[in-house]
């Protein structure tokens, strides 16, 4: 059993706000993570789940890291692109339910 804290959760957007957090990190985090032999992830948000929570936690981030480098080569207003974002963001992980919660730390991506 491994309790994952914020670092891996199902259907949860990462809090990449903090001062030490970017997707890198948070990518490095869920390598190191994944490399434990725990069978029951415990996070801290989320329902408790299997090792599949490792490959889903990455792809979220790894999505939010490269839709967002997409939206901003586009030049929309910050507003406009961070609209666009959180619309990505639902439309590929129809089941999380924070997907707004990215507005809170979109300057830091």
């Amino acid at each position: 059993m491994l309790f994952t804290g914020d670092v891996v959760q199902q259907n949860f957007v990462p809090v990449l706000g903090g001062e030490h957090s970017s997707t890198t990190s948070w990518l490095a985090q869920i390598d190191k993570l994944e490399k434990l032999p725990a069978k029951i992830i415990v996070p801290s948000h989320t329902a408790i789940t299997d090792r599949q929570a490792f490959d889903d936690m990455r792809a979220m981030v790894s999505f939010i890291r490269d839709r967002w480098a997409a939206i901003k080569a586009k030049g929309l207003s910050p507003a406009a692109a961070a609209d666009q974002l959180v619309a990505d963001i639902k439309a590929r992980f129809p089941r999380c339910d924070n997907a707004d919660l990215v507005r809170m730390y979109i300057a830091r991506l």
